[in-house]
């Protein structure tokens, strides 16, 4: 016999199947024609599942669909796309990178001479890493700092770490912040870094490396007591980080 809550459930399920069953089975490739016209870069030749395999590099790479570079023959978003139109900017952007990246990989990739017999080739995603525009996220938080402080960069942070970690668009290591606070603050407002170097602590607790961070920050305001308690933890996390370490203390003796 079959519980109510079970029957419920399966009840829900019957009724999205049902609805699934009646959505009309549509080609995956029903607007894309056959033959094409406008063709500015790719050769003019090219098949069509290699121009749909051009497509869907640069749908992954920067995290988009078809409607990022196309326009569509009228405003309704169910209209068809007139492929050849050069209406939208963002189409005659993505002819730039290709031309770019055809550059760098074709002729400016074969002058680095190295041991290495393999060549990285340069894509969208080595830059876009799944997002529009290519921001880093120093450039990200540098805007949020210039706009509202230390305050303003670390909400942005943890917003940005909350949607966005786990994947390739931003890089979320422990040596990111305490990098950029030294960057920002610089000789001239050196409590940046220790602000960003602590909150960063908070993010990786278990970091020799965020204490080693810390460590030197608190060591460029004086805080000498402070910064040689967090430099020996840093090493007795991490060991690796002991002759830095040793070398910090030594100029925090020398001071």
């Amino acid at each position: 016999m079959i519980a109510p809550l079970q029957r419920g459930f399966l009840m829900r399920v019957g009724i999205l199947l049902a609805l699934i069953a009646a959505i009309p089975a549509t080609p995956l490739h029903a607007q894309i024609p056959d033959k094409f016209t406008n063709l500015k870069v790719v050769p003019k030749d090219i098949s069509k599942d290699e121009l749909i395999d051009v497509m869907r590099g640069f749908s992954s790479a920067l995290g988009v669909r078809c409607g990022f570079c196309h326009a569509r023959k009228d405003p309704s978003p169910q209209s068809e796309f007139d492929w050849a139109s050069d209406s939208k900017p963002e189409k005659e952007t993505a002819r730039v990178m290709m031309r770019m990246t055809r550059l760098i990989n074709t002729e400016q990739i074969p002058k680095i001479t190295t041991k290495d017999s393999d060549r990285v080739e340069v894509k969208c995603a080595t830059c876009h890493h799944g997002q529009e525009r290519p921001w880093q996220i120093e450039d990200v938080l540098t805007r949020a700092f210039k706009e509202g402080g230390v305050d303003s960069l670390e909400s942005k942070y943890t917003a940005l770490r909350k949607e966005c970690y786990g994947s390739a668009i931003y890089n979320f290591s422990e040596q990111m912040l305490p990098a950029l606070g030294e960057r920002l603050g610089g000789r001239a407002n050196p409590d940046v870094a220790v602000r960003l170097a602590r909150f960063n602590l908070e993010l990786f607790p278990e970091s020799g490396y965020a204490h080693f961070a810390l460590g030197q920050a608190l060591a460029t305001v004086g805080q000498k007591d402070a910064a040689a308690q967090e430099l020996n933890k840093a090493v007795d996390l991490d060991p690796s980080l002991k002759r830095d370490a040793q070398r910090a203390v030594e100029q925090l003796e020398t001071k």
